[in-house]
């Protein structure tokens, strides 16, 4: 049994795959097997991953018909024989000690969940975005009731920075969710933390994982034809694991205020390139998201603050009112900058 099993779904990613199957061969963890899962990919990328398997034998590329990156993630689970896991995406790459340190930190502290830390770059030369890490400590060992706090955090839902008990993976059937679009990497997590039941999680301050996060298909630019069902799924199944590991009021309050703000993005998420409504059926739509029992209760509930403005506009439940809030702040602040 090799020590690691590197999972990599691929999908149209000819211009970036080399940079990221190559920081993987180069990994100072040798005892490793990278399995590629070419999820039905137009493009060369299934053609470059073989010619790379062709020269280090510790690659596998499996080839399938398209079915998402969690149908492809899947695959790679039921292929994997490593003790563990990690998952890279192919468009992404990594530090060259990125599986040893999270192998030997999980050799150390047997009964604590691993991750890392990762470093944000908008472009394949690395181009410096920013930097995610847990506190500006080299290490820590978070409770899990401190981790909760964070479970609204890319550092806590991606899959990348963490290395995963393949037992627990196979024992418990866990798998991601092929048919959801977005979250299906949180609820993962969440299955997964719920099946290891571990007091503590132990985390490297130290980015070996880079996320390059480009305009194209970020949530922050993409529509989301069903993102305000998606949140409030991902919202509830959340609510019930925080609650179910004791979060106390504090953390709570913390969630529910992240709740908030998922009704935001749901409002910007109508106005995004890709929906083809029309403007009086976009209107429509977030009128009825202002108007919801859903969002008066968490515009209730959250303590964050909320511009005296932009509050009474949320509370009249007219889209027209809230952008028209939301233009007047913007003009009075470039005001104020002048």
């Amino acid at each position: 049994m090799v020590k690691v099993s590197i999972i990599v779904p691929v999908y149209k990613a000819e211009k970036c795959i080399s940079k990221c199957v190559e920081s993987l061969i180069f990994q100072s963890l040798k005892d490793i097997e990278i399995i590629l899962v070419d999820d039905g990919s137009p493009d060369n990328s299934g053609i470059i991953c073989d010619e790379y398997a062709k020269k280090d034998g510790r690659l596998r590329v499996i080839h399938k018909e398209n079915g998402g990156v969690s149908s492809a993630r899947n695959r790679g689970i039921e292929e994997a024989t490593g003790e563990y896991i990690l998952f890279v995406d192919s468009d992404d790459w990594v530090e060259p000690d990125y599986a040893e340190a999270l192998y030997n930190t999980k050799q150390r502290y047997p009964n604590y969940e691993v991750l890392c830390g990762f470093r944000t770059v908008s472009d394949y030369e690395g181009t410096f975005v920013s930097e995610n890490r847990f506190s500006k400590n080299e290490e820590d060992i978070v409770s899990f009731k401190r981790y909760m706090e964070l479970m609204g955090a890319v550092l806590v839902q991606s899959p990348w920075n963490k290395l995963y008990r393949a037992a627990v993976i196979k024992n418990d059937n866990l798998r991601f969710d092929e048919s959801l679009s977005l979250g299906e990497d949180v609820l993962f997590n969440l299955s997964y933390y719920d099946c290891c039941k571990s007091d503590n999680v132990f985390v490297l301050n130290v980015p070996l994982y880079n996320y390059i996060k480009t305009g194209g298909e970020s949530l922050d630019n993409k529509y989301y034809p069903n993102l305000i069902i998606l949140d409030e799924m991902i919202y509830t199944k959340l609510k019930e694991f925080i609650s179910h590991h004791g979060a106390d009021k504090k953390q709570l309050e913390i969630f529910d205020n992240s709740r908030f703000y998922r009704y935001i993005k749901a409002l910007s998420n109508t106005y995004m390139e890709g929906n083809p409504a029309s403007p009086k059926e976009k209107r429509k739509t977030n009128n009825e998201i202002l108007r919801s029992a859903e969002f008066k209760k968490s515009l209730n509930e959250v303590t964050a603050y909320i511009h005296p403005i932009h509050k009474i506009a949320y509370k009249s439940g007219s889209w027209t009112l809230v952008s028209l809030a939301y233009k007047i702040t913007s003009l009075k602040n470039k005001i104020i900058k002048r």
